[in-house]
């Protein structure tokens, strides 16, 4: 259940805040597939996460369940598409910096559906004064957590949470 996942990650960001060793000013969460989807949940109800970075799980609901493959039951929140889209989801963080990802052959999460969801993110980022803090990025394969998705994830948590390159 996607309830239970995002409670235990936030519960995580709980106990890292309380170490002396982390800087609660920088704390980011990425994931891929299973882990992109507790990643595109949990950053817009945890503002202690300043980055995210979804990686072959944003599509948008639409195109998702008509066109996209098998996969788990997990990745369902009963009722939540009668009511918005994932780009709404998304612009929950704005300003804060979200990046997602899909690879060209994904199966699961139809690209065409990442596309779309990136330009109404877009629109709706530009409204609060932060284009730059939401992009997409694509690669080439089926789905999976490929080098070129992980480099482009690397790259976004440097340039937000350590003010270095991209």
């Amino acid at each position: 259940n996607e309830g239970y996942i995002v409670w235990d990650t936030i519960r995580a960001f709980d106990y890292l805040t309380t170490r002396d060793d982390v800087d609660t000013d920088r704390l980011g969460l990425a994931g891929n597939s299973g882990g992109g989807e507790n990643t595109f949940y949990t950053m817009p109800l945890d503002d202690r996460i300043k980055a995210g970075a979804s990686f072959c799980f944003v599509c948008s609901y639409d195109l998702w369940l008509k066109d996209g493959g098998n996969h788990c039951i997990c990745n369902h929140m009963p009722g939540l598409v009668n009511d918005m889209e994932q780009f709404e989801i998304i612009a929950l963080n704005a300003p804060r910096a979200f990046m997602f990802g899909n690879a060209a052959e994904d199966k699961i999460f139809p690209v065409a559906g990442t596309r779309d969801t990136l330009r109404r993110s877009q629109a709706i980022f530009e409204k609060v004064s932060s284009p730059d803090r939401v992009r997409s990025v694509e690669s080439d394969g089926g789905h999976g957590w490929s080098q070129p998705l992980r480099e482009a994830g690397y790259g976004w948590m440097n340039h937000w949470l350590q003010q270095k390159g991209d």
